[in-house]
């Protein structure tokens, strides 16, 4: 089949809008932070980055391939919803509210000084890329979905995502990143910053104990 030179300009649109529709659809708050190491014990490291009214955190840690898991096997037991209280145990309520053509819109409520009675919607979407698995959620401000609720403190700006790599060597690379305002009252964020930064250490620190307690072997 001879392609004449019109035929080929659209089979270059055609390219040029798929490449960019894949892009796209890996854009993300957390892609051009410029982290910096803040704190690390000899599984757990910590960064954080300064993002004007609140701060972004980022942890990594590394899973052992003696326990069994592959990235796909992390990612599941993320998305069992009913196991978040037990492994993120300051978590009060993680329950799903309805599907979209996007993902999973979830109602959450925290329930921990100084982030006391906060509630949210967040849309949790995944990306299956074989070796790496990305969980990711954002804010969901849909008012259809549930009023605010009586002594809660309803937030906003709720964004995260998950990273998980299987590496050559059979271990796997874990990563989890927050850029969360949670409305603090007569608290600067400076004066929030360590507690924030200690969230964020703890929340990976809960995962891998529970992936240990629970080995897959």
């Amino acid at each position: 089949m001879k392609l004449t030179h019109s035929s080929i300009n659209t089979k270059v649109i055609f390219t040029l809008i798929f490449i960019c529709t894949i892009f796209s659809s890996f854009a993300s708050p957390f892609d051009n932070v410029k982290w910096e190491k803040s704190n690390s014990d000899k599984n757990v490291t910590l960064y954080y980055a300064n993002g004007g009214d609140c701060n972004y955190y980022k942890t990594e840690a590394i899973v052992d391939k003696s326990y069994g898991y592959k990235a796909k096997d992390l990612m599941e037991i993320l998305l069992n919803y009913k196991k978040y209280q037990e492994i993120f145990v300051k978590t009060m309520v993680f329950s799903p509210v309805k599907e979209t053509d996007e993902g999973t819109v979830f109602y959450c409520r925290i329930d921990f000084s100084p982030m006391k009675d906060r509630d949210y919607h967040i849309l949790m979407t995944v990306n299956d890329l074989g070796n790496t698995q990305i969980l990711e959620w954002k804010p969901y401000n849909d008012a259809d979905i549930m009023g605010e609720q009586k002594n809660c403190q309803r937030v906003n700006h709720v964004y995260g995502r998950w990273l998980l790599k299987d590496l050559q060597n059979g271990n796997i690379s874990v990563s989890t990143e927050y850029y969360n305002n949670w409305k603090y009252k007569n608290l600067s964020l400076k004066t929030v910053t360590p507690f924030e930064k200690n969230v964020a250490f703890n929340n990976m620190k809960l995962f891998l104990r529970y992936i240990s307690n629970t080995n897959a072997k």
